[in-house]
């Protein structure tokens, strides 16, 4: 679910859902803001939803092992 709220003069949004990272961006109109909101929601329910590239080639089993290795 996306916040947006008015803050001089500028929309701040803060998009938060349930199993992902809190995101937030800062727009000069309303209307870029609610735009912004509703692409980062649609990722997160596609499961699109990376910050980068580089999570997105991870996998659970790798991350585990790079873990094990390093401690």
């Amino acid at each position: 679910m996306a916040a947006i709220r008015e803050r001089g003069g500028r929309f701040h949004v803060q998009v938060r859902m349930a199993g992902f990272p809190a995101r937030t961006a800062t727009f000069p109109t309303r209307r870029q803001a609610e735009r912004w909101a509703k692409t980062i929601e649609a990722e997160m329910i596609e499961g699109k939803h990376f910050r980068s590239v580089e999570a997105r080639r991870r996998t659970l089993a790798e991350a585990i092992d790079r873990y094990l290795a390093e401690e």
